[in-house]
């Protein structure tokens, strides 16, 4: 693997494990869960129509 890629997915992998880190990934969760379902929901409409 790439050597900067790897320093990289380091640095992003201790962020996470902050506690800052944590809250931000466990608001990121929710919210995107929700926009993803939103989004299935208008598409199988789309289909049915």
């Amino acid at each position: 693997m790439n050597e900067r890629y790897q320093c990289l997915k380091t640095k992003e992998y201790q962020a996470l494990l902050s506690s800052k880190g944590r809250q931000i990934f466990a608001k990121r969760k929710i919210d995107m869960k929700s926009v993803f379902g939103q989004i299935k929901v208008c598409l199988v409409i789309r289909d049915v129509i």
